[in-house]
């Protein structure tokens, strides 16, 4: 036997309102039902929400990659110059005194240009990042600081 939940009064097995206080009877497969319903409801609006958060974050990580790729540096295609060619106040025989075939940068007495840039030249002629200039790493660094230097902001 049930008792109402709003007086305490006992109820009868088929009543639908309570006979002491009016209160409408909940049978509990009806509560069931109902917290069945609400349960769903809530789990639909959660998976509506963060589908639509996912769905803004992509689309402004696409916008953010977009705009990060209009703004990528353009491809070199030119031909890298015959570096050699020109003519500079040292050559590379000068300059290799050990004549091992190599230049460090310690090799080169540079004045006059920032030794931050200098780095950063010997650097982009190191093409095989062996920290030593071979012939031809040894005239495109020339090249560079002779003849390509508005690159570097001089």
């Amino acid at each position: 036997m049930d008792y109402c939940s709003e007086c305490g009064e006992k109820l009868n097995e088929n009543s639908l309102f309570c006979p002491n206080c009016g209160e409408k009877i909940e049978k509990p497969n009806e509560k069931s039902s109902r917290n069945i319903i609400i349960i769903t409801s809530l789990i639909i609006i959660i998976i509506i929400l963060v589908t639509g958060v996912a769905i803004l974050s992509i689309g402004t990580n696409q916008t953010q990659s977009e705009n990060v790729s209009s703004y990528a540096e353009p491809v070199n295609n030119d031909p890298e110059p015959d570096y050699e060619s020109y003519h500079y106040s040292n050559s590379f025989e000068d300059t290799d005194r050990d004549g091992n075939g190599y230049v460090t940068l310690s090799d080169m007495n540079i004045a006059h240009t920032p030794q931050n840039i200098i780095n950063q030249m010997y650097s982009d002629a190191d093409m095989n990042g062996d920290g030593k200039l071979n012939r031809h790493e040894y005239y495109k660094f020339m090249y560079l600081l002779n003849y390509d230097y508005e690159s570097y902001g001089l």
